[in-house]
């Protein structure tokens, strides 16, 4: 007897643009992440499954800012998905 079972897992974080502090401002961009598995059931004490994660690969941009009296300074990255 086989069965087979397939199932995808979709997130989706929207854009954060947070005031952390008076001085410090950070920002996070959309991240979405695809991961999709499939589990066949080849015999009672067999099992084969086959995981694929971050299959969109999408880069996500994050950037914070602080401010002090002697002016603003940033930081910019980019995360590879």
């Amino acid at each position: 007897m086989s069965s087979n079972h397939f199932a995808s897992f979709f997130n989706l974080k929207i854009v954060s643009n947070v005031q952390v502090t008076a001085g410090l401002r950070s920002y996070t961009g959309v991240s979405r992440i695809l991961d999709v598995y499939g589990l066949w059931t080849l015999g009672k004490k067999t099992q084969l499954r086959l995981s694929v994660n971050n299959l969109l690969h999408h880069d996500v941009l994050q950037s914070s800012q602080f401010s002090d009296q002697d002016g603003r300074k940033s930081r910019r990255s980019v995360h590879t998905g």
